[in-house]
């Protein structure tokens, strides 16, 4: 594992060195023995995996927070996006309503102007071929006097369908303002997803280093209590140093070591035990993918 993949806890968290730590006493041999050529690298910085869950938690949202501010990342909480898709949704479906209602009132008043304009044509030419030059009707007058009134209601009307026609332009310029945003805060949380995935996923690897690490040292050990240098395989039967494993697996057939067995006799042999690997505890925290941070919430 490259140094860019190891998790390591934020300096406040490490704690000072002891004064004491120059003056630690060399390891037996008994010690290095036990510990195998495996163990002669320096040790890894303390490991996310090695804490508690609430602080790992904790340091994982940490991580996360410096990473979004490092990156310039303004992330809104989930209360402030889903607040701006509920009226992105209100101002569509106004925005629909008004321009339906807009092109309805445009056709009536078309058809109204229209029928007007015939009517009053008729009326003026029935007028002109039935009477005298110097003659009144004044029933028709009024009916003239009605007709336009009626057209100068519909010519206001016309003013006023044509105001909300620019409402509804202006409405549909907030409508792709607030679009922007929206996909610009999704982008944001996309990228902040990707890192919290990678972060993630190295814990994960963190955790299965630490399993394989701790069962070595168990089976390692309960080998020292019991004297075993060397023990045969139960897969393969092959005999296998216990001094040079670097990992809890038969270097011959790969089979998972999950103990070890002294021999039964003077002249018999020890074994080690084979068996699958254990699960990791706990489970694996999902998604594993930025995608389905957000599944659900587009549905």
């Amino acid at each position: 594992m490259g140094d860019r993949d190891r998790m390591t806890l934020p300096e406040e968290d490490r704690g000072e060195p002891s004064a004491g730590d120059d003056d630690r006493p060399e390891p037996s041999a008994e010690t290095a023995d036990r510990s195998g050529p495996s163990q002669g690298t320096a040790d890894p910085p303390t490991d996310l995996a090695d804490l508690p869950e609430d602080r790992r938690e904790e340091l994982l949202a940490r991580a996360i927070a410096r990473l979004a501010e490092e990156r310039g990342i303004d992330v809104p909480d989930a209360e402030t996006l889903e607040r701006v898709r509920a009226d992105l949704d209100r101002t569509r479906s106004n925005v629909e309503r008004l321009e339906t209602d807009v092109e309805t009132l445009r056709t009536d008043l078309d058809e109204q102007i229209a029928d007007v304009r015939e009517r009053v044509i008729s009326v003026l030419e029935e007028a002109e071929s039935r009477a005298p030059k110097d003659h009144t009707h004044p029933a028709i007058d009024d009916r003239i006097d009605a007709l336009r009134s009626t057209v100068a209601d519909l010519s206001s009307r016309y003013d006023s369908l044509e105001r909300e026609i620019d409402s509804a332009e202006e409405l549909r310029t907030d409508v792709a303002d607030h679009a922007d945003r929206l996909a610009d805060h999704d982008e944001k949380l996309t990228r902040l997803a990707g890192a919290f995935v990678n972060v993630q996923r190295r814990l994960d690897r963190l955790e299965r280093e630490r399993a394989r690490r701790e069962t070595l040292d168990d089976l390692l050990e309960a080998a020292n209590r019991q004297g075993i240098t060397a023990a045969r395989c139960e897969s393969c039967e092959t005999t296998v140093q216990l001094g040079l494993l670097g990992r809890p697996r038969c270097p011959h057939c790969d089979g998972h070591f999950e103990g070890v067995e002294p021999k039964s006799g003077f002249f018999g042999n020890a074994w080690l035990r084979v068996g699958d690997p254990p699960a990791l505890e706990g489970e694996t925290t999902e998604p594993r993918d930025p995608e389905d941070l957000f599944e659900g919430e587009t549905e």
